[in-house]
């Protein structure tokens, strides 16, 4: 810069550059009414923009880019169809089974689940069953067993 005034001038120049955008921004954002240079809905009410009380579509039978064929709309007619009353299945009433820990022998890597059961305590192999009870897969803090064809998983 050669001289003060210059450089005094661009601050100038600047700061009503910005204030000139600024208050452009409040103005229009603080106004509810359209500007003169904004498109109103009232003025383009004909020229077919959607309004909330019609009855127009989205039109979306373009080409599938996958496919690389055009969309066609099936032609069927919807009916009523009859309704079947689905009966609820019963509930399976889990017993009362409790996880109590697992007992790992490191020599064959057999895993012994302690399951509480019907009352007592039980000590189950890994993929043995007891009464209707099967014990799939043993964890540390917790076991998946089999009751009546599902899968459970107990935690400690």
């Amino acid at each position: 810069m050669k001289s003060k005034g210059f450089t005094y001038f661009l601050l100038f120049l600047v700061l009503g550059i910005w204030g000139l955008i600024i208050w452009r921004v409040v103005h229009t954002a603080g106004s509810h009414e359209p500007q003169s240079g904004t498109l109103s809905t009232q003025s383009r009410a004909g020229a077919g923009l959607a309004r909330s009380d019609s009855d127009d579509h989205l039109v979306l039978y373009y080409r599938d880019p996958f496919l690389g064929e055009r969309y066609v709309r099936p032609n069927t007619v919807r009916t009523a169809k009859s309704r079947e009353t689905v009966k609820p299945k019963p509930e399976v009433v889990l017993p009362e089974i409790a996880f109590l820990g697992m007992i790992s022998n490191t020599k064959n890597k057999r895993k012994i689940a302690i399951i509480r059961y019907e009352g007592s305590e039980r000590m189950v192999d890994e993929g043995k069953e007891t009464g209707e009870i099967r014990v799939l897969k043993c964890w540390p803090d917790s076991v998946k067993i089999t009751f009546n064809k599902k899968d459970y998983v107990l935690r400690k």
